[in-house]
This record gives structure tokens, C-alpha cells and sequence, in this order.
């Protein structure tokens, strides 16, 4: 395992992480042309991820094993965000874990069927300390949480996958091709419907499968 020892302050920070060689190999690939993100190493043992820790990366990205390992192991005591790559995409499990996840410090989570250009999004995403939940596990969550609980209209729907996938109110505009100032008029209504103060709240509360 090799780690950079160059100053790169004002990039990112990345160690990834995965108990599969080849699955690491890969990601470790496909952010070396990223030319936001510097890679700190590659660990493939669980000894070997407790010990790049000690170079203190912006983000770690590890699989679901890897991640239980961390969370298990270091209870929130360290303060890289997790990117977990979802592995395990037909484990329906995943989706009740989420919010747990989350209390134990999870950053997001990366459906292992994204695209380069998804993976870098949601590492800066995780990096400037929003949350990141890929489409595919939005989608999951609020099928089996039962949204008829809570009264939303179309828009408020849109609104609220948007923001599990961790997109901004100007993003979430242009993509709604509505004005940044509806889009927080929606998150408020949202807010209010859900019982909560914020963002990361409001996609905690809606994840799970009690409100």
C-alpha cells in the first residue's frame, strides 16, 4: 500500500478501501486522472485500512464490509467522511441500515453501478460535509417507508429525491426548471410535514422506515 507524501491542501483527499483487490484496483483507476482528488492509498485488509487512517484522508471510500469494519472498530472517532460503494445492490436489507449508518457517521452511499463522473460528484459532495445517497437507494427508501403517512405533493417529491441525492437548491432548480427561491419554499413545507430543522434531518427522517 502506498501513500502520497506530497502537500496537496487545497485537493481532496481520498483513500480507498475494499476487501475485494480487483474492486479496489478499479476505483483507485478511475480517480487517477481526477484532477480534484489526490489518492492517499489503497487498503484491501482490515489491519491495513486501521492503519491508513493515521494519514487522516478528507474521504475514505470503502464496500460495505469494509465500512462495518470502520464503523465497528472506531465508533465515530475519527473525522473522515465514509463514502460506502454499495457492493451488494439486490441486498434490500441496506436500505432499513441507512439511517443507523448515518448516526455512525456515514457520509453517503454509491450505488457500485454509478459512472466515473457520479463517484467524483459524490465525493465532493461528502467532502464539503453534505450527505450523498445515490437515485437507486433513494428510490428504494421511499418505496418502503411508507410515504402515505406523510401527504406529498408531486413536486415535494421530486424536491425531496433530489435531495437525498445530494444536490443543491440551485441544482435542484435547474433541474426542476423552477426558481432557487421555490425550491426552499418546498424544503420548508418539507421540513414542517417531516418534524425536523435541516437537510441531513429531513433525508435521516425520510429514510427511515419510522418517522
Amino acid at each position: 500500500m502506498g501513500f502520497s507524501e506530497q502537500d496537496h491542501s487545497t485537493l481532496i483527499q481520498v483513500l480507498v478501501s475494499s476487501h475485494i483487490q480487483l474492486f479496489a484496483e478499479g476505483l483507485h483507476a478511475l480517480l487517477e486522472d481526477d484532477d480534484g482528488v489526490v489518492l492517499q492509498g489503497m487498503a484491501t485488509e482490515k489491519t491495513g485500512l486501521k492503519a491508513a487512517l493515521d494519514i487522516d484522508p478528507d474521504v475514505v471510500i470503502a464496500d460495505k464490509l469494509m465500512c462495518e469494519y470502520l464503523f465497528h472498530e472506531h465508533q465515530g472517532s475519527f473525522r473522515t467522511k465514509v463514502l460506502m460503494i454499495n457492493d451488494c445492490p439486490g441486498l434490500s436489507t441496506l436500505e432499513a441500515e441507512v439511517p443507523n449508518l448515518i448516526r455512525k457517521g456515514l457520509a453517503g452511499i454509491l450505488s457500485c453501478c454509478s459512472d466515473r463522473q457520479m463517484l467524483s460528484k459524490a465525493i465532493r459532495v461528502v467532502a464539503s460535509g453534505e450527505l450523498w445517497l445515490d437515485n437507486e437507494t433513494v428510490r428504494k427508501s421511499l418505496c418502503s417507508m411508507g410515504l402515505n403517512e406523510v401527504l406529498l405533493t408531486p413536486r415535494e417529491e421530486k424536491v425531496l429525491e433530489h435531495l437525498h441525492a445530494g444536490y443543491s437548491n440551485r441544482e435542484i432548480a435547474e433541474k426542476l426548471f423552477i426558481s432557487e427561491h421555490t425550491v426552499k419554499t418546498h424544503c420548508r413545507h418539507l421540513f414542517k410535514k417531516f418534524g425536523v430543522s435541516s437537510r441531513v434531518q429531513l433525508v435521516i427522517a425520510t429514510t427511515s422506515n419510522h418517522h
